[in-house]
């Protein structure tokens, strides 16, 4: 449980960072759900909350059958956008954190959070502060995480690491030649 924030700039290797989370998670035995940041308004939380509940076998009602649907029920009709949007999440969030305890556990995996929405933004901030579900968060962002938040952020490669990844790469050291130019070209990322 908690979150890991992955920093730095495009082509840096966040995203295969987050496919290694996804892997360790997946190889622990844990549930791994996930979803990018871009798209519709919402859209990638309520990705994530219907993976959720598929691999736990929890069929969506209610509000949350609406709020999955992207519409809104009447019940909700007569209150402003912002009491609309919090108890659509709520009911999300209770809903994830349902589907969390029935799995042992979730991890969630959420890419581009820089380009995530505002929707999709309060509603994976309400359900991170959900109290009592085991859920790991991976989130990455180009920039830099909330404060006090724990980081790993990553750079451009050095040219050793450079050299290192080639003769891993290649089962040994590469030429010079190469190793420059490919330092050069790809300007350390890996």
């Amino acid at each position: 449980p908690g979150a890991l924030w992955l920093t730095g700039g495009p082509g840096l290797g966040k995203g295969a960072a987050l496919d290694a989370c996804r892997l360790e998670a997946t190889l622990a035995g844990r549930p791994w759900v996930g979803a990018s940041g871009g798209g519709a308004p919402g859209a990638a939380a309520r990705a994530i909350v219907r993976q959720a509940l598929g691999l736990a076998g929890i069929e969506a009602a209610g509000l949350v059958a609406a709020w999955l649907a992207g519409e809104v029920p009447a019940e909700l009709l007569e209150l402003d956008a912002a009491a609309r949007a919090a108890a659509l999440n709520a009911a999300a969030a209770a809903a994830l954190v349902g589907a969390a305890r029935e799995l042992g556990g979730l991890a969630i995996g959420l890419d581009d959070w820089h380009l995530a929405d505002g929707a999709t933004q309060d509603a994976v901030k309400r359900f991170a502060r959900e109290p009592g579900a085991a859920i790991g968060w991976a989130f990455a962002l180009d920039g830099a995480a909330p404060e006090g938040a724990q980081a790993v952020a990553l750079g451009p490669l050095a040219p050793s690491e450079v050299a290192a990844l080639l003769a891993t790469r290649l089962g040994g050291a590469a030429p010079d030649g190469l190793r420059d130019w490919l330092d050069g070209v790809a300007a350390g990322h890996p």
